[in-house]
């Protein structure tokens, strides 16, 4: 009698310890996106309120939203040699995506947290202030050396500079551009491959 009781225990315990099931997710068709992941079992790839959606193996759109305050999507996007679009900054009014898209280039994908945003593509960005609404990149159908947006009032303040190298692409001769405080910092080379540095006061794009 004893022995049958110890032989059906130690048949209980074998066949608990083989059951050893995985944790699955919430949402097995969604994966969490970081910079640079371009896994491929998935068709949707989501970062904190954004998704992927994969339009076959060369484009895709955006989401972003998704609850019951507002809910958008985007054009399509290609996809690049090096993959998608990554989240660079966030802030209460906005998510910025950005990408590299070749030499000089880094792609800007600006998208508005409210209820029918659309979203505000830079290819050419050179810095960005979320809290602020401001975006500085260089003009493709401008002359100007760079331009401060407010991407939710839609005003701009191209900035124009003389004396500036010989480049062939103008942003080559930006060294830095950032914003601190109201103003848009800026150090660029002259004509004479000398540092200029000199600040812009963009406090009246700030709403």
């Amino acid at each position: 009698m004893e022995a049958n009781m110890m032989r059906m225990i130690f048949v209980l315990l074998f066949l608990t310890g083989c059951r050893n099931p995985q944790p699955t997710s919430p949402n097995p068709s969604i994966s969490q996106m970081g910079k640079g992941d371009e896994s491929a079992e998935s068709a949707t790839k989501a970062h904190a309120d954004f998704s992927f959606h994969d339009l076959g193996d060369t484009a895709y759109y955006i989401t972003w939203g998704g609850t019951a305050t507002y809910s958008n999507r985007s054009r399509p996007f290609k996809v690049l040699g090096d993959g998608r679009l990554g989240l660079e900054a966030s802030s209460p009014n906005a998510l910025l995506l950005s990408q590299s898209c070749g030499a000089s280039c880094t792609q800007y994908v600006v998208l508005p947290r409210l209820k029918g945003g659309k979203e505000h593509i830079y290819l050419f960005g050179r810095a960005h202030a979320l809290n602020q609404g401001l975006v500085a990149y260089i003009p493709e159908d401008e002359a100007a050396l760079i331009k401060v947006e407010n991407y939710l009032s839609g005003k701009g303040m191209p900035i124009q500079e003389r004396d500036v190298c010989e480049a062939a692409f103008r942003g080559d001769c930006i060294i830095d551009c950032r914003f601190e405080g109201d103003s848009l910092n800026l150090v660029y080379l002259n004509q004479h491959d000398r540092q200029q540095k000199k600040f812009y006061d963009v406090r009246s794009l700030i709403e």
